[in-house]
């Protein structure tokens, strides 16, 4: 590797943390600092494990006082959570709510409340992810993040830094559907179907949908698209004009993505009028120009460097 995350002595690591000072603030007041060492982090050594206790220590405290982990649940659900997560081992990325319902009658939990009840917990607590909104996400609970950030990872990449085996595009007829996503970001459900084997394909693409990774996209006659922002790369050249809002994010920061998000869902909006009725958006990296109804252009532009969408 090129070993540039060496650190060398407390001058780099207050540097870092004065990059960290800067980036949380006072924004984030569930951070826990390091009292200790007077930081806003916990440097470790991975080689010699320097930190390592004071990072551990710092844990079990705050573990202990946390009144989360104090509270009392039937240990048929403990039992139920401890069975379902034994499941990874046998290869299992996640399992379907009738498996599960079915699953957890093993342990005395014969009510569907119930079992929504400790799903519920579960996925507040970061044990598993069970989300709700709809039918088709609701019926599958991932028992292992890694398989989400796998699938997702399959759209959002670089594909200069990442890209896919061309024969395989080729032998699957999806040339022009690999272009058109990594160049246009507007991608087919021909794609999705390829990039993720077929598996599971309805629930990523509400996943993305809901969580505003991706929206529909109208404007391509009866060929069905879905706009993917996190892949826009032409960079805008021009000017802002007219009237403006600003949204300030300098005393802060601006979150990676709240851009894309906004444009998720002013796209989605345009859903509600025919395609035919308004103009295709004008989308960049950083801006984008967007027909939100007709005759309303609504003009977004993210400002790095500033801190701001405008």
């Amino acid at each position: 590797g090129t070993f540039l995350d060496d650190i060398h002595g407390g001058g780099d690591i207050q540097i870092v943390d004065g990059f960290l000072k800067d980036l949380t603030k006072a924004s984030f007041p569930q951070v826990i600092q390091n009292t200790n060492e007077g930081l806003n982090f916990f440097p470790i050594d991975n080689k010699s494990s320097k930190g390592v206790l004071v990072l551990r220590h710092t844990i079990e405290r705050i573990a202990r006082n946390d009144e989360d982990v104090c509270q009392e649940v039937p240990i048929r659900w403990v039992g139920m959570l401890d069975s379902l997560l034994s499941k990874r081992k046998s290869g299992y990325s996640y399992l379907t709510l009738a498996d599960v319902r079915k699953h957890s009658k093993r342990f005395g939990i014969q009510s569907v409340s119930e079992v929504d009840e400790a799903l519920s917990l579960f996925h507040e607590r970061g044990m598993i992810i069970h989300l709700t909104s709809t039918e088709v996400l609701r019926n599958i609970i991932v028992i292992k993040p890694q398989w989400l950030i796998h699938a997702l990872s399959k759209i959002i990449r670089d594909d200069d830094l990442h890209a896919y085996d061309e024969n395989e595009i080729k032998i699957a007829g999806l040339e022009e559907d690999y272009r058109r996503t990594f160049d246009k970001a507007l991608a087919s459900r021909d794609f999705f179907e390829f990039a993720w084997n077929n598996e599971q394909v309805d629930f990523l693409l509400d996943l993305m949908q809901r969580t505003m990774l991706l929206s529909g996209w109208g404007f391509n006659n009866n060929e069905k698209y879905y706009l993917v922002p996190s892949l826009l790369k032409t960079s805008f050249e021009g000017e802002m004009s007219g009237l403006q809002c600003i949204f300030d994010f300098s005393s802060s920061f601006l979150p990676t993505g709240v851009f894309q998000r906004l444009i998720c869902l002013s796209v989605g909006h345009t859903a509600n009028y025919k395609a035919q009725v308004l103009q295709p958006p004008e989308l960049y990296q950083s801006y984008a120009s967007i027909e939100f109804e007709p005759g309303l252009i609504l003009k977004l532009h993210e400002d790095i460097e500033l801190q701001r969408i405008i």
